[in-house]
């Protein structure tokens, strides 16, 4: 079974994908530190971390940075807004990030859909 990490100091973000993701197979954690996320993957095995790109303690890219320096194999996913375009496409040129998923999102169907694309691309790797 693959392992999601979703990262987001917005509890209610969370709360949210805790609520739309509750019947998806695959196993699911939730933090709102970037610290936190650290110290789970010292931990455990994870193989899609989604964090938000605008948190307290450094960026989502700094943490993907991170992650990817540690544990190659982690796919990285994007959760950001709009705004932030010049960083997702820096994200994606130095292949951090997989795929991008828009906060917030009017279809909850199309997120599940993102995520297990991701999952998917675990699995064929």
């Amino acid at each position: 079974m693959r392992t999601v990490l979703f990262i987001d100091d917005q509890e209610e973000i969370l709360w949210a994908l805790k609520r739309i993701l509750r019947k998806e197979s695959y196993e699911k954690i939730y933090t709102t530190s970037c610290k936190e996320a650290l110290e789970i993957l010292e931990k455990q095995k994870v193989d899609v971390l989604i964090t938000d790109m605008l948190m307290p303690e450094m960026s989502g890219l700094e943490l993907l940075e991170i992650v990817k320096s540690r544990y190659p194999d982690i796919v990285g996913v994007l959760l950001s807004g709009i705004a932030e375009k010049n960083e997702i496409d820096q994200g994606l040129k130095k292949e951090l990030i997989y795929k991008h998923i828009s906060k917030p999102w009017d279809d909850n169907a199309e997120v599940k859909r993102k995520i297990q694309e991701v999952i998917d691309y675990c699995e064929v790797r």
